[in-house]
């Protein structure tokens, strides 16, 4: 795939993070895969210091899947964000509990909470109403 002269810009971007923003289908992954093979071969930037933060799972996957056995670390926002988290529950002695972890979904937390506010169950669909909306 040949680069346009913006993607190139970003490709070559050497000084801090970048933010790539674009449409689907524009190339952003192959200018982040681009951009992470710059900066180790040309500018010997340690493979293990460069993250790669997208928003899906799959996409994240994709990318690791494409750039082969580099240990640069690919990961979606929400298991960044997670992990964060869990380095600093980690770090003040805390031990970090998910409702998932302890036999509760998020589903059977709602259908808890709407019985004890309403008194009454919560039918499947406005329970999928409930995780479309919120």
């Amino acid at each position: 795939m040949k680069l346009t002269e913006e993607q190139k810009k970003a490709m070559t971007h050497y000084k801090g993070p970048a933010l790539i923003i674009a449409v689907p289908g524009a190339g952003k992954t192959t200018v982040l895969l681009e951009r992470i093979k710059y900066l180790t071969k040309n500018k010997k930037v340690n493979p293990k210091r460069i993250l790669s933060i997208t928003f899906s799972k799959q996409q994240a996957l994709d990318m690791k899947e494409r750039f082969g056995q580099n240990p640069t670390h690919f990961s979606t926002i929400h298991a960044f964000c997670y992990s964060l988290i869990r380095y600093h529950q980690k770090i003040n002695g805390r031990q970090l509990r998910l409702i998932e972890e302890q036999g509760f979904s998020k589903h059977t937390v709602i259908r808890r909470l709407y019985m004890e506010f309403y008194r009454r169950h919560i039918a499947d669909d406005e329970l999928d109403k409930f995780f479309r909306h919120y």
